[in-house]
């Protein structure tokens, strides 16, 4: 195995990003905006950085779901969810929200707000996605 000057096994190039174009359902699909949708893959590790416009309301209090590349679900065992990365929504009218980004067994990713543990757009707070609303995602995570 190759090593770097300090050691470490050498890892070869990764190859180039690649667009893709992410679902974004809030009750009911919403369209919207793809601003940056794109992942790498590196071994078995993927990367995937979000970020849309929505251009259409979703169902009010309903969770902010994106879809993630088709074909490349994280490993996480039957029915498990896990956090791996961030999420936000930039509400025009309201205001900045973090949290966890989660991913579910059905290749999405949602939002998982830190101050009460519900999903994003449904509770903490509880809103209602509408045109120019922005939503991103930052993750990483394993493939089999």
């Amino acid at each position: 195995m190759a090593r770097s000057k300090i050691g470490f096994p050498a890892v070869g190039p990764s190859g180039a990003w690649t667009a893709y174009t992410p679902t974004l359902v809030i009750g009911v699909t919403v369209a919207k905006t793809v601003n940056y949708a794109k992942y790498l893959q590196v071994g078995k590790t993927v990367f995937v950085q979000v970020n849309l416009t929505a251009t259409a309301s979703g169902t009010a209090s309903s969770v902010v779901q994106v879809g993630l590349p088709s074909g490349l679900n994280p490993v996480l065992g039957t029915g498990a969810t896990a956090v791996i990365g961030s999420f936000s929504i930039i509400d025009a009218g309201t205001g900045f929200f973090t949290g966890a980004a989660i991913h579910s067994p059905t290749g999405i990713v949602a939002g998982l707000a830190y101050s009460s543990g519900g999903g994003m757009g449904a509770s903490a707070p509880a809103m209602t996605v509408v045109s120019g609303d922005l939503i991103g995602f930052s993750v990483m995570y394993e493939v089999a």
